[in-house]
């Protein structure tokens, strides 16, 4: 046979259910902003439908409940937030133009009018590149390395390191040496047969300063050599990734072969992305006359972390010659 439950009588705000013998109250109550709530037979528990939260007399009790979807309103709110079953140390409070996040009773996280406030550091999984652009919005996100390195990117997709993890910086050189360099006519030709000087976060591969970081580069080079032709005219330019650059370019001319001479150059390179190859190439532009070197100096540091709009944005060139 069906068990009994019937309602036991109604009031204005108030109604009891029986099971069997059992008395149970549903009731809106007018002193605590209308709130519905049900109380248990022996009226031990009230529980508060809207704030999933119960009285037993003496303290408030909630429920650890897993909700979808939460909308919050004033007359919904626990003492203005929302906090495990278990302690009292971990909640999220709201006010006024304000929500505070607490964890383990501090409060790491809060959120006022227009302004975000952290008091603990925050870590971001590293990732290969940043997400897809959003126009009006930047991303700050850390990128997959060893170590790993924080970059920026803005809303057109260009990526800027924000941090450099050292000073980027190479040097290498010919001294007191006598380099041929088998030019031909109208065509650039790598200078090989460099020293290593010294490496900070630049690497060499294959006569060229391999460059793993973006950014601004300054790029200083001077060579001290003679042509073995007569009024053979000779450029040395720099260039990144077998491309001439329009940056640190020089040219000088040699009126009587073996006459010893010297021209340098200076040039701001801007790196976009990393793994460039930058080295220094020559060409001669009347004959096919070699030249060989007895001095030179190719420099390289970083002057700025991230990218500018341009491939390069300044550069400087200088000669000058000196006859044995």
């Amino acid at each position: 046979m069906a068990e009994l439950r019937h309602f036991e009588h109604i009031l204005d705000t108030q109604a009891n259910f029986r099971a069997g013998g059992d008395l149970g109250q549903l009731a809106i109550l007018t002193d605590q902003s209308e709130q519905l709530v049900y109380k248990n037979d022996d009226a031990t528990k009230e529980f508060h439908v809207a704030n999933q939260k119960w009285w037993d007399g003496a303290a408030w009790n909630y429920f650890d409940n897993d909700f979808g979807e939460i909308t919050m309103h004033d007359d919904m709110l626990v003492f203005e937030y929302i906090k495990r079953a278990a302690g009292t140390d971990d909640r999220i409070r709201f006010e006024n133009d304000k929500i505070t996040i607490t964890a383990g009773g501090v409060d790491v996280l809060v959120v006022e009018d227009n302004q975000i406030f952290g008091t603990v550091p925050l870590k971001l999984l590293e990732r290969a590149a940043a997400v897809a652009d959003s126009a009006g919005y930047g991303q700050v996100w850390v990128k997959t390395g060893t170590p790993n390195t924080i970059w920026y990117t803005d809303d057109a997709g260009n990526d800027f390191q924000l941090a450099p993890a050292s000073i980027r910086s190479g040097s290498m050189y010919m001294h007191e040496v006598s380099r041929t360099i088998n030019c031909v006519l109208n065509t650039y030709v790598k200078i090989t047969g460099w020293t290593t000087g010294q490496l900070y976060g630049v690497t060499i591969n294959s006569d060229a300063f391999r460059v793993g970081n973006v950014g601004a580069y300054k790029i200083d080079w001077q060579i001290a050599g003679d042509a073995q032709g007569n009024n053979d005219i000779l450029e040395v330019d720099i260039h990144v990734n077998g491309v001439e650059q329009k940056d640190g370019s020089s040219r000088r001319k040699f009126a009587v072969g073996g006459d010893i001479g010297s021209f340098s150059g200076t040039g701001l390179i801007n790196i976009s992305s990393v793994l460039h190859d930058i080295d220094l190439r020559i060409k001669n532009t009347s004959s096919s006359d070699d030249f060989d070197i007895y001095n030179a100096n190719f420099n390289i540091v970083r002057m700025a972390v991230g990218s500018s709009s341009s491939s390069s944005s300044s550069s400087s060139s200088s000669s000058s010659s000196t006859s044995a």
